[in-house]
C-alpha cells in the first residue's frame, strides 16, 4: 500500500494518495516516511492544522514512536512559522535523543532565521 500511495502522489492524485497515507498512519506503518508525505499533502491542501491535531492525538498513544511524532510535529510548526513551539518540540526530541541531527538542524535553522530578522530590524533602524 505504501508504494501505491507514492504512485498516486507521483500521478498527481493527491486526494487518493492522502487517503492511503492516512490509512497507513492509522496502522502505525513506517510513520516517519508516511508523516513526511502527509505533511507534503496536507500542506498542499493548506490543512496542516488537521494533521497537527492528529499527531497530538497520536502522541497520547504509546503504540506510536513518540520521538518521531514529536519531530514531525516540530516540522509542521516550523512550516507554520510557529518557531517557539517548534523549538520546544525539537528540544524535547533532543532530550530523548541527543544525537538527533534533524532536530539540531531545525533549531539551527530557526535560530538563523531569527538572527537574520533581528539584523534586518537593526539595519532598518539605523
Amino acid at each position: 500500500m505504501y508504494n501505491k500511495a507514492f504512485n498516486q502522489l507521483e500521478k498527481g492524485n493527491y486526494k487518493k494518495s492522502l487517503e492511503i497515507y492516512d490509512y497507513l498512519l492509522s496502522k502505525n506503518y513506517e510513520i516517519f516516511h508516511v508523516l513526511t508525505y502527509l505533511i507534503i499533502l496536507y500542506d498542499h491542501f493548506n490543512d496542516l492544522d488537521t494533521l497537527l491535531n492528529r499527531i497530538n492525538e497520536l502522541l497520547l498513544d504509546s503504540n506510536y514512536d513518540y520521538n518521531i511524532l514529536l519531530f514531525k510535529k516540530g516540522n509542521i510548526l516550523y512550516l507554520q512559522n510557529k518557531y517557539d513551539d517548534a523549538i520546544e518540540c525539537f528540544n524535547e526530541v533532543l532530550e530523548n535523543d541527543p544525537d538527533n541531527s534533524g532536530a539540531k538542524f531545525y533549531i539551527k535553522r530557526i535560530t538563523g532565521k531569527r538572527n537574520k530578522s533581528k539584523l534586518k530590524k537593526i539595519i532598518s533602524n539605523l
